[in-house]
């Protein structure tokens, strides 16, 4: 695991431990034991981390809904995209939690949500 993962591996733990405004990018460098400046070197902020496991938790969900989307998904596969998109979800608690304050406070997940919402809607309408 590279220096991106660990740190974006223990963001994701603080945040779903402590939250968004309680975490901090001392307290993740702190935890993995590594200087604040190195850690700032790989991501500025907490914003910029929220946006990276935003997109790491979207790219563990898209395949779920390519797979729906096919035409011979029968029951039985759309049952387990079900379970594994909730599975996925239940692993970024924070995401879901504080998802107002973060889309207010982070425009580019708003924006990016909102065109991920219309690809949704046409992919299972």
């Amino acid at each position: 695991m590279n220096t991106k993962e660990k740190i974006r591996k223990e963001a994701l733990r603080q945040f779903n431990h402590y939250g968004t405004e309680a975490t901090t990018v001392r307290s993740i460098a702190s935890a993995i034991s590594i200087s604040h400046g190195n850690l700032c070197y790989h991501y500025k902020n907490t914003d910029e981390l929220i946006i990276a496991l935003y997109y790491d938790l979207v790219s563990a969900t898209n395949h779920f809904a390519q797979e729906v989307e096919r035409a011979e998904s029968g029951f039985d596969m759309i049952l387990e995209s079900a379970y594994q998109t909730m599975y996925q979800l239940s692993k970024y608690k924070f995401l879901i939690k504080d998802f107002n304050t973060i889309a207010r406070n982070i425009p580019a997940v708003k924006t990016h949500f909102s065109e991920l919402t219309k690809i949704r809607r046409s992919q299972f309408i």
